[in-house]
């Protein structure tokens, strides 16, 4: 409870650091557990309905899924081939979580990372990760809508 509080007290702060907070957050809400899980596109194989992010992009979308919002040619792509990496990420889901206090809420819980990796490319963009990681604060979810992940 204590920890708790002093996450509150913070919160109240004059110029407080928001992202420290969210992770803060994030971590006293979910513990340990995964906030996403990301799909290689590349190892898909040659069997797969799709053969390259855009592809799994428009799929997704198809089947209901809410897709973050990117400057990529499709809209919600970051990076390219030409920057060797390309990734893309859903909407976080929400479930119900009942605080200390007795308050429940609804907060962002997982989603899923799509990468497309290029010329051997093994790193990645520090653009994309602020991208990839706004997916759980709520910004992406109020502007994509509800979706079932």
């Amino acid at each position: 409870m204590a920890d708790e509080a002093r996450l509150r007290e913070m919160a109240r702060e004059e110029g407080a650091n928001t992202s420290a907070l969210e992770y803060l957050a994030w971590t006293l809400t979910h513990g340990h557990r995964w906030n996403h899980l990301t799909l290689l596109v590349n190892t898909l194989g040659p069997d797969a309905p799709v053969g390259s992010l855009s592809q799994l992009n428009a799929l997704l979308r198809k089947d209901g899924f809410s897709l973050n919002p990117a400057a990529g040619e499709d809209g919600f792509t970051q990076g390219s081939a030409a920057k060797k990496l390309a990734q893309s990420s859903t909407v976080a889901d929400s479930g119900l979580h009942t605080f200390g206090c007795g308050t429940t809420r609804a907060v962002p819980t997982a989603f899923l990372e799509l990468i497309e990796r290029h010329d051997g490319f093994r790193g990645f963009l520090g653009s994309n990760a602020r991208g990839i990681f706004d997916s759980t604060s709520g910004k992406a979810a109020s502007k994509a809508g509800p979706q079932g992940f």
